[in-house]
Order: C-alpha cells, then structure tokens, then sequence
C-alpha cells in the first residue's frame, strides 16, 4: 500500500491538523466522548461537550444531518403496490 503526499508549506500543516474529517459521535465511551480523525490523519479523543468539533452545537447538528439521510418506510398501499412487487420489478 502507498501513501501520497504532498507538501503545501508549513501554514496548510496548521491547518491540516485542525479540519475535522470524521466524528464519532459521543456515548460509546467514558468518559463521555468521542475519536475525531482530523485532515492530516492524526486522530484525538475529545471530551463532550467540549470544544469544536466535540461541542453540543456541532454534535446536535451531526444528528440533524444524520436524520435527513434516514428516509422513511414507504407505505405499502401508497400505489397499491407492496414491496414485494417492488422487490420483483426491480429484477427485472
């Protein structure tokens, strides 16, 4: 396996370490908490509710985001079809 990497000069290196790029969400561990994997691949665990990206606001906000990418059972009658015959049309 190789890993690229590429040199933007010392200010991105500031950077890099501090843009978030996954966020567990806190409640797996105590104290409460979570692991953030930040942009230049360190990895820290943050206290909750602490500062950003572990602070209440963000962490509400993860959820709401977290919400929208859960759609709703579609109801079975809405077109007199039932998953079944959704299932099946989509084989083919």
């Amino acid at each position: 396996m190789s890993v690229l990497q590429i040199y933007y000069g010392p200010d991105t290196e500031l950077a890099f370490s501090k843009i978030p790029v996954i966020v567990e969400r806190p409640g797996h561990h105590q104290p409460m908490g979570g692991h953030v994997l930040y942009l230049d691949g360190h990895v820290e665990y943050l206290r909750y509710p602490g500062k950003f990206p572990m602070s209440k606001s963000f962490i509400e906000g993860l959820y709401e985001l977290d919400a929208l990418g859960r759609k709703p059972p579609r109801p079975e009658n809405l077109d007199g079809r039932s998953r079944e015959d959704d299932a099946e049309s989509a084989k083919g």
